[in-house]
């Protein structure tokens, strides 16, 4: 995991037990939450995939494209129900075809 993956996981986890512990949260809740953070987080392969593995995404690109239905599928896998896109009209599409110094 590297250094930066592992930062934002971190991050997470604690925004969710400092909301968790205002509200006066059981302590064995707290420890399934940082349990599941900490042995099961799907943070690092989801950073991965849509930073490294699709890279750059323009607005109305087909990486933008690839990556909604991507994550579209991977909501889908985790249980939740009626994941879908929205339609949003943006215009001309954009991709990168060649990058100079």
């Amino acid at each position: 995991m590297t250094k930066r993956a592992a930062t934002v996981a971190a991050g997470i986890l604690v925004m969710g037990v400092v909301a968790l512990a205002q509200t006066g949260a059981d302590p064995a809740v707290l420890a399934r939450i940082r349990t599941e953070g900490m042995e099961r987080s799907q943070t690092l392969p989801v950073f991965e995939m849509l930073t490294t593995v699709i890279g750059p995404r323009l607005t109305a690109s087909p990486a933008q494209k690839r990556a909604s239905e991507w994550i579209r599928e991977r909501l889908a896998s985790y249980g939740l129900s009626n994941v879908h896109l929205e339609p949003w009209k943006f215009g001309r599409g954009w991709t990168l075809e060649r990058l100079t110094d």
